[in-house]
């Protein structure tokens, strides 16, 4: 903006690049913009045509570029949830959903840290650092759960079998998503 107005509405209306998905997420509680992730807490996820409480979305197109339109944002951000993006989302959901049960020890610090290294291969997938996001996915997550023997210690914090199984599988498939990104 070249001046701030007068008044600043509460309501604002957010644009957000579109590639075509028709699924936003929301962060209602995000206080600057490294906390607009597919991780925020309280998130809100909706198509094209919904409303959610204060929030309806729709799509617009501006010079030639399709935008969402989100009405009703208070204080926060967003972006488009495409498959990648979803991907991470539901891996991370099922692993903060587990029994304490399914891990070695500590299990609110291992799902915490998990969830810290899921957020840093989103911000590599956002910066389109591809390569590093699937490297960080096979070496410093999958191995927390993959049911192997690094060198003389198992050294998997998910120690459920079943849950192993599913983990990998997701994370196989967003290591597949990605490659095709390269």
């Amino acid at each position: 903006m070249s001046q701030w107005p007068e008044t600043i509405e509460e309501e604002k209306v957010l644009f957000i690049p579109s590639s075509g998905v028709g699924t936003i997420y929301l962060c209602p509680y995000a206080k600057s913009l490294n906390e607009v992730t597919p991780f925020c807490e309280g998130i809100e996820i909706l198509n094209v045509g919904e409303t959610e409480g204060d929030f309806f979305v729709d799509t617009i197109t501006y010079d030639n570029q399709e935008y969402y339109i989100a009405y009703g944002i208070k204080g926060t951000g967003g972006g488009e949830l495409g498959p990648i993006e979803n991907s991470i989302k539901d891996i991370n959901d099922y692993i903060q959903s587990l029994p304490n049960k399914s891990f070695k020890n500590n299990p609110s610090q291992r799902k915490n840290a998990l969830k810290n290294k899921l957020e840093e291969i989103y911000v590599k997938i956002d910066n389109e650092e591809y390569q590093e996001a699937i490297n960080k996915l096979e070496n410093d997550v999958r191995t927390k759960a993959d049911g192997f023997v690094d060198g003389s210690k198992n050294n998997d914090w998910i120690t459920n079998q079943v849950v192993q199984q599913e983990i990998c599988e997701m994370i196989d498939r967003l290591i597949s998503g990605l490659l095709n990104l390269l």
